[in-house]
């Protein structure tokens, strides 16, 4: 299972779970954009993974028939605004396998922001959503904004890729996770050309994937051009940044827990 699979599952559960509007009001002519995202993942969850998130709720996990099968009430989902800001929020969530004791299994932030459809740019979230959840304005966990910029000491690999048409969401611009595809992409390319420093064997496991963070900046259209830049920060962290031009579009942080020659993200 790749990368991409796997965050836009969470996604799908998170969207199931967890209605913004029921913390933030959905105002008429106003769009919440995705700013941030960040997972960080316990090695048990991905070898559950694949049987959790192919199921329409974590009550009703299957494992396979020579496994355990866990009760209902064995899986719990929380989920909490954590950081409120003047035109973003953030979320804090986490899953759980409360089966034999409580083991958190991911543990994650997604960061939206308001947006004014017809400057899109970040517009306040209203005095009346503030003083709702005064207690965390200003407060709280939030996503960090990662830096620097690329660093041009490091070898790196830069892949390129072109906008289409399914690429395009409902907001009129490339959807968050064709960021994570290219980057995914990116990294099969930088892994087999030996670009990582401690990856060994040419491939990445996505078992491996101990944290997972995105940055989104700016918007990207149908037909652009965008050049996605990777290297190798500490060991087993991967850097991605993607460029249209010199703007930058996204910054995506990988680290593994150990650098495998296995299956690629």
């Amino acid at each position: 299972m790749g990368l991409t699979r796997l965050i836009l599952r969470l996604e799908t559960i998170r969207y199931r779970k967890f209605k913004l509007s029921q913390f933030v009001p959905t105002v008429k002519d106003y769009m919440i954009f995705m700013r941030a995202a960040k997972y960080n993942f316990n090695r048990q969850f991905h070898a559950m993974s694949e049987f959790y998130l192919n199921e329409n709720s974590p009550s009703n996990v299957k494992m396979h028939e020579q496994s355990m099968q866990p009760a209902a009430s064995a899986w719990k989902d929380l989920y909490e605004i954590s950081c409120m800001g003047h035109t973003s929020y953030t979320i804090h969530g986490m899953i759980e396998n409360n089966q034999h004791h409580p083991k958190r299994l991911v543990d994650f932030l997604l960061k939206f922001v308001r947006i004014d459809p017809a400057t899109r740019k970040p517009t306040p979230l209203g005095e009346d959503v503030r003083e709702q959840h005064a207690v965390l304005v200003g407060s709280g966990v939030d996503i960090e904004r990662p830096g620097p910029l690329l660093n041009e000491n490091k070898k790196k690999l830069v892949a390129e890729y072109t906008i289409q048409t399914n690429h395009i969401d409902s907001n009129n611009h490339t959807n968050f996770a064709v960021y994570i595809l290219f980057s995914e992409q990116t990294a099969m390319k930088a892994a087999a050309e030996k670009i990582y420093p401690s990856v060994r064997g040419g491939e990445l496991n996505v078992e491996d994937v101990e944290s997972f963070t995105v940055y989104y900046e700016r918007e990207c259209r149908l037909g652009d051009t965008v050049h996605v830049h990777t290297w190798e920060g500490a060991p087993g962290q991967l850097h991605f940044q993607a460029f249209k031009g010199d703007t930058l579009l996204s910054y995506i942080i990988v680290t593994m827990y150990d650098a495998m020659p296995h299956s690629v993200l």
